[in-house]
């Protein structure tokens, strides 16, 4: 953040200050890739995991179904 931020943009008053961290906070959180999410962003990581957490859920169903 210090040096993607603060070194770059001129902090001109606490409330600019305020919108322009929660700016960056909010694009670092959801819309960058990450290299520990193998380079997906965070919503897109989240989204694959629900899917695969779904297609587990019904194939544990399906197999206790037939018991």
């Amino acid at each position: 953040m210090h040096d993607e931020l603060l070194n770059e943009t001129p902090l001109m008053s606490q409330p600019h200050a305020r919108v322009d961290i929660a700016a960056w906070v909010e694009d670092y959180n959801r819309g960058r890739p990450h290299l520990s999410l193998v380079y997906a962003t965070s919503e897109a990581f989240a989204a694959d995991l629900n899917k695969q957490w779904l297609a587990s859920a019904a194939l544990i169903r399906k197999a206790t179904a037939r018991l």
